[in-house]
């Protein structure tokens, strides 16, 4: 019995030795350290972090007090790319506050699913905005600026008839995206890879096959849950087949706290057009579309329902 209890004691004064050597992260030493390189070299440190959602939730606002502590420097941008309802930048413990607080220590600079030029407030202005998007991200990008130069694209007029086949196909394309700029470029991208594979240019054909693949492979609709897709069906069946139209309205109270709305508009499968309306029936409400609905051109109105 001495003996076990001996190898006991033994093994507990190991443990306790070994958690009381580890190092610790001194903060002030590592921003001295970049400011005196940063400001030596006279440089501006951009750090750019992408897909921060897929950070467990309760550990984000911790992991962001690393950042905060670790990056204290004059010379740095830091720009986080998110999910809106995927993610928790500050929390609080006590009275002890944690991670980035939104508007002293960290701002919104842009969201990729803003309507700012929706197709059903002005077709035209929405065509305008995003084909010159793309034609920018071409002039960007090293091998699309090669491949503008190789034809003779030298603007944007000539950059259009060289990748629609007719106007037609070009205001399908922007229709079909509904003027959301992240899936009007995904759409893009789709269009060049079945033009790559079968030749010519894009038409109408080619937007409603590109249309179907991204809805099926890019949308996450597999992985939702049983509860979600139940709510997506739903959502067809009552404002697509009963009603004819792509949007509906949904209290603002309701938009907020409904988690299965929250999950469908996480995956990108509706859309938010307009946040702050105030609809005569109910008050302040929340625009929504169904992007399924706008992609697959399946709708007959324009008409929007109250869901």
């Amino acid at each position: 019995m001495n003996a076990q209890k001996e190898n006991d004691f033994s093994e507990l004064k190991k443990i306790s030795t070994e958690i009381s050597s580890r190092d610790n992260i001194i903060f002030d030493e590592i921003n001295a350290s970049l400011n005196a390189v940063l400001s030596s070299l006279n440089l501006t440190f951009f750090l750019l972090i992408d897909e921060w959602s897929h950070i467990p939730m309760e550990l984000q606002p911790y992991f962001a007090e690393l950042l905060k502590r670790a990056l204290r420097c004059q010379n740095m941008v830091m720009k986080i790319a998110f999910i809106r309802n995927k993610t928790i930048l500050s929390t609080q413990n006590g009275k002890q506050k944690y991670g980035l607080e939104s508007g002293s220590e960290i701002y919104k600079a842009i969201d990729l699913d803003d309507y700012r030029h929706p197709w059903s407030a002005n077709p035209m202005n929405t065509v305008k905005f995003l084909i010159n998007l793309m034609y920018k991200h071409m002039n960007a990008e090293k091998n699309g600026k090669a491949l503008l130069q190789r034809n003779s694209i030298s603007n944007l007029s000539g950059f259009v008839s060289n990748v629609f086949f007719d106007s037609q196909a070009m205001l399908e394309i922007v229709r079909a995206s509904f003027g959301n700029a992240r899936d009007f470029l995904h759409l893009i991208k789709e269009c060049a890879d079945i033009c790559i594979n079968n030749g010519g240019k894009v038409s109408v054909e080619t937007v409603l096959k590109a249309a179907e693949h991204y809805l099926n492979d890019g949308k996450n609709v597999e992985g939702l849950t049983t509860q979600e897709y139940k709510m997506l069906e739903d959502l067809k069946s009552n404002v697509l087949s009963a009603k004819g139209t792509y949007g509906f309205f949904v209290t603002k109270k309701f938009s907020t706290n409904n988690d299965l709305l929250k999950a469908l508009f996480d995956e990108r499968l509706l859309h938010i057009i307009n946040h702050g309306f105030t609809h005569p029936d109910i008050g302040k409400s929340v625009l929504y579309v169904l992007i399924a609905v706008c992609m697959l051109n399946t709708f007959g109105g324009d008409g929007i329902w109250i869901y």
